[in-house]
This record gives structure tokens, sequence and C-alpha cells, in this order.
């Protein structure tokens, strides 16, 4: 009996055992998940905190340069709702750090002061000298936080001791009734308008083609010269339904081509790999692409602004008429810097768009239109056509400089509006705006 005793003492011990193992085992890997999600909150946070900063910087310099009352009232609402994102985010990271802490204090500042000049402004009262210098030493001030913040990765994701955490706990970010909602920064675009493209396409027409049309429009629109071989692939049955094209290319690989159903247009081109060298300039490239245009029909077109990365240079060509962009009308060309040779193309925003228009004569003059814009060196003034809120807007384009800083402010020509306000993004491999 005894010998029997012992053997089930034994085996309860074991078991006992057993289960405090698996739940140790159990805690730790439970543990490990919670730390993988606070630094994965962590992480979040950080890069929205960064994205809410850049945000900021945009659109006080936009506001350096308007006198606009519309245009004050929308850029003071936006920098204000921007601050208190930001500041959100800003708690979610830790509240020791005194860099962060500082920040915050600013921010915070930021867009209470900015809140308070737009209910003046949407009374009617114009922003004042004082208020403007106040504004300028803010964006200075956020200019320098701004570059800060890029250095802060690692110690912010850090600054947290993870084994000191438990789930719940007072410092536990999760804890907070409610989690900071992540804003998401505006859209960069490689060019003004590039990504206005809605609606029902204009300039198409109404006859209908076959996949084997679809193959040989493919094959000439690329240059039946550079084709290997072509062959039928899934289209799309979207916003503008697609025949797709796989084509076999003696200096680009292969290339997937989308030619629309209706009217039988060349939509969209993609290569399947980069390149591997780069042999040409992006001037060499911009005339490359300007050819290629002009020769399948797109008619007069003029090259803006461009982005080079893995052997690429993307360049947004858009209409011109008299002199006059058409920037609803917009083709994106993807030129190889290795070859020379056209292999990508967008033109949803040009089929979407393109149709005969009477452009009225403006009723400001150049001068009456610059005379609107305030704090800028004006460089270039030209007449252009804007998408805005599924319509068009003629207006005159001012190019100009505030410091180091460069703008493109869009004056309505016909009733002098401030319509929109860009800042260009001029680097080596670039040039883009926001």
């Amino acid at each position: 009996m005894k010998d029997n005793a012992k053997r089930v003492l034994i085996a309860v011990l074991c078991v006992c055992l057993a289960g405090a193992l698996i739940w140790a085992i159990a805690g730790q890997i439970a543990q490990s998940r919670y730390k993988l999600r606070l630094k994965s909150m962590y992480e979040r946070s950080y890069y929205s905190f960064v994205g809410g900063m850049d945000e900021l910087e945009v659109n006080l310099s936009k506001l350096m340069v308007t006198g606009a009352p519309e245009q004050e009232v929308l850029l003071l609402s936006r920098v204000s709702r921007l601050a208190e994102d930001t500041s959100r985010e800003m708690a979610s990271l830790s509240a020791g750090d005194e860099s962060v802490s500082d920040m915050m204090d600013f921010v915070n500042r930021l867009g209470d002061y900015c809140a308070v000049l737009c209910q003046s402004a949407a009374e009617g009262q114009p922003i004042s000298q004082t208020d403007r210098e106040n504004l300028a030493a803010m964006l200075e001030r956020q200019a320098e936080l701004g570059e800060m913040v890029r250095r802060l990765d690692a110690s912010v994701l850090t600054s947290l001791e993870m084994d000191e955490v438990e789930p719940g706990g007072q410092e536990d970010p999760f804890s907070l009734s409610v989690e900071p909602e992540t804003q998401v920064p505006a859209l960069i675009y490689d060019g003004p308008f590039s990504q206005a493209a809605t609606g029902e396409p204009k300039a198409l027409g109404q006859e209908t083609i076959t996949q084997e049309i679809a193959n040989s429009v493919a094959a000439a629109f690329l240059g039946t010269e550079r084709v290997k071989s072509v062959a039928s692939m899934h289209g799309i049955e979207g916003e503008i339904p697609t025949f797709g094209v796989q084509v076999e290319t003696s200096d680009a690989g292969t290339l997937f081509v989308q030619v629309t159903k209706q009217g039988g247009q060349v939509l969209l081109v993609m290569p399947e790999s980069s390149p591997k060298e780069s042999n040409y300039t992006v001037e060499q490239c911009r005339q490359s692409a300007e050819g290629f245009l002009r020769e399948r029909g797109f008619g007069a077109m003029e090259a803006g602004y461009w982005q080079m990365y893995s052997g690429l240079v993307v360049f947004n060509f858009c209409a011109v008429l008299d002199g006059v962009r058409l920037y609803p009308d917009q083709v994106k060309v993807q030129v190889s810097m290795e070859t020379g040779y056209v292999i990508g193309l967008e033109a949803g925003n040009y089929w979407r768009n393109h149709v005969e228009r009477q452009l009225e004569e403006p009723v400001l003059t150049q001068a009456q239109a610059v005379d609107r814009v305030i704090g800028l060196e004006v460089t270039n003034v030209r007449l252009c056509v804007i998408p805005m809120l599924q319509k068009e807007k003629f207006c005159y384009e001012i190019s100009g400089q505030r410091d180091n800083d460069r703008y493109l402010i869009y004056i309505n020509a016909l009733d002098g509006r401030v319509e929109n306000i860009l800042k260009l993004l001029l680097e080596e491999d670039k040039e883009m705006v926001v």
C-alpha cells in the first residue's frame, strides 16, 4: 500500500509540475505576444506622428503665401485638426521622453492658436501682420521639430522598458479608454492634379473591339519592331473595362498592356521588371517620351513633373491648347534609363477628360492675379485648366518662391478666387508637389 501511495504522490507531483511548466510557458508566450503588440502600436504611432508633423509644416508654409480669406480658413482649420491628431499620436509614445513632451506642448499651442485664428477668419476678420509674424515663427520652429522627429525613431521605440510593462498596467497604452485614431497624411502627388481622374471616360468613343484587335493595338502602340510575341490575358472589369495583353519585347522583357474594350485605346502599360543600368539622362528620357506620345497621336503635350527610381524616369505630361495647360488631360509615362525606350504608361486621366474645349477670355489680367498673392517672389505666370470637385476651373498658375521653398498658386482667371496652393519638392531625383 505504501508503494502505491508513493507512486500516486509522485504522479500527482509530476502532473502539478507539468501544469506549472505549461502555465509558465503559456505566460511567456502571452507576454511575448503582448510585447509584439505593444511594439507594433508604437511603430504605428511613430510613423503617424512623423506624417502629422510633415503635414503641419506643409500647411503652415502654404499660409505664408495666401491672402485669400477662404484659403486662410481652410488652411487654419486643417492645421488645427492636424495638430490635434498629431498630439494624440504623441500621447501614445513615451510621455517620459522630454523631446516628445516638448513637441506635444508646441503642437497643442499651435493647434489652439490656429483654431482661434480660424474662427476670426470665418467671421471675416483678416489675419493681422502680427499674427502672420507669429505663424512664420511657428513655421520655423515646426521645421526644426520635424527634422528632430525624423531622428527619434530608435529612442522612441526603445524608451519604454518592455519587461516592466504589464497588460492593463498604468503605463499600458492599451489601457486608454479611446485608442488614438490614425490620421492618414495627404497624398504626395508627382505632379499637379495627377490623380484627379473621376467620372465616365469622355474620349473613348462608342466603338467596341475584340481581344484580337486589342492584341494588335498593344503591339502597334509599343512598336512592332520591339515586339517578339503577343498573348491574351485576363482583362479588368472595372470603371473602364479592358482587355489584357502580354507583350514580350526585345528591349524591356515582358510588358503588360490594358486596352479599353470601348474605343480600343491603351489605358495602361506596366513592365514586369525594372531596368538594371542607367545609360540615359533625364533629359534624354524626356525627349524619348515626348516623341513617343507625339507619334501615338496624343497631340500637343508638355512634360511637367518627374520622378526617378529603380532605373526609371516617370514623367507627367499634360495636354496644351493655345499655350494653356490642361491639367485634367494627363498622361504618365515611364522611360527606361537603360534603353531610353518607353516601358510604362498610365492614360486614365487623358481618356476620361480629353474633349474639345472652348476657353473663355480671362476676366482678370495677369497683373491682377499676381496682386492676389502675398509673401511670394513670383517667377512665372501662365494660364491653365485644373480639375476641382468634378468641375474644371480656368486659372492663372503662379509659380514663386518664399525663402528656399517654391509654390504653385492657382487664381481663378474669371473671379479671382484662390482655388488651390501646392508646394514644390525639388530634389536630385524628382520634382513633385504636395
